[in-house]
């Protein structure tokens, strides 16, 4: 069962509580009322077979596997303040690579003055994490959702296609980034955000699905590819929004706020203007354009590559490339 069809049974299927705010789908943490204040709480389970979490330097894994849980509070605009986690500890591995681990752990709990209360230690035949992450929401907890019908640019943070490109060349993961600086500025000036964590036409994706009779329109000359990425997608003349589509999770936050917030976003280099949104009641669509000309609209959601054989993953996306990115005649 794909990942999606999978959660909407369990959401359906549940009880869900009077103290929670959002419905599933519309954010990336769960927003929970507890006394007289508000929590954004996430979960996520990690694996170098599914999630790519692949690096010679295990405190580089540490610090990425942190950084991939706390991203969905990040994208709600809440810093972290408690952490949980589960380890499956392999016996292919030596009790060093667990160590720097956990240092790569603790460096990126300690940027965020985050702490870890506790956990448990298991073991299975190859290494999977599980992270929890808790922080309270201090003014307003941002979700997928858009509130208001306004036109509105969409933003992203860092660059895209790293990730995608470590797989495509069987190496390092690179290193996230930690979004925390960021996470205040969507907090004041966004209007809806997510992680990337399933790469950017997933995140697109998840936007639009909650947001019907919006239109977004995503400008790929504006794009940050990252550098790497270009080189290598010129050399053998291939499109780089390839990229894009690909489920590697970079972790970015991409964003929508209001255009007369512009000047606040242009004031940090972290963040680049990629396309817009406006509210359309008849259609909700997600449109691509180079040069100004339309070349292809998003027509359904991108490849679930948890649901194919790994020898597919290239021609599940190329496919999705033809029949999505290619405007048709």
């Amino acid at each position: 069962m794909k990942e999606y069809d999978f959660i909407k049974y369990i959401s359906e299927k549940r009880r869900q509580s009077p103290a929670q705010m959002n419905k599933a789908f519309e954010a990336d943490a769960e927003i929970v009322k507890l006394n007289d204040s508000q929590w954004a709480i996430t979960v996520d389970e990690f694996s170098a077979e599914e999630d790519f979490f692949i690096h010679e330097d295990p405190h580089v894994i540490g610090w990425n596997l942190a950084v991939a849980t706390i991203s969905d509070l990040f994208a709600c605009g809440v810093k972290p303040k408690f952490f949980m986690q589960t380890i499956l500890n392999s016996n292919k591995d030596h009790d060093t690579f667990y160590k720097k681990l956990m240092d790569g752990v603790f460096e990126a709990l300690d940027a965020c003055g985050c702490f870890l209360l506790g956990g448990d230690v298991g073991t299975a035949a190859n290494w999977r994490y599980s992270g929890i992450a808790l922080g309270e929401v201090k003014t307003k907890a941002i979700t997928r959702v858009i509130e208001h019908k306004e036109d509105l640019d969409i933003w992203i943070t860092g660059t895209c296609g790293d990730s995608n490109l470590a797989i495509l060349q069987c190496s390092n993961i690179p290193r996230f980034e930690l979004r925390i600086d960021e996470a205040d500025m969507i907090n004041k000036f966004a209007s809806a955000c997510t992680d990337t964590s399933g790469g950017l036409c997933d995140a697109v994706w998840n936007l639009k699905k909650v947001n019907l009779g919006f239109n977004f329109d995503i400008n790929f000359d504006m794009i940050p590819f990252d550098s790497n990425l270009l080189k290598l997608m010129h050399k053998y003349n291939l499109p780089p929004e390839l990229s894009l589509i690909g489920g590697a999770g970079e972790y970015e936050l991409l964003l929508l706020a209001p255009k007369k917030r512009a000047n606040e976003f242009k004031k940090h280099p972290t963040f680049t203007k990629i396309g817009s949104v406006c509210p359309d009641s008849e259609k909700a669509s997600v449109r691509f354009f180079k040069n100004d000309i339309l070349t292809g609209e998003m027509l359904q959601p991108p490849p679930c590559y948890r649901s194919c054989k790994e020898a597919d993953y290239l021609k599940k996306t190329n496919e999705y490339y033809v029949h999505n990115f290619k405007r048709k005649k």
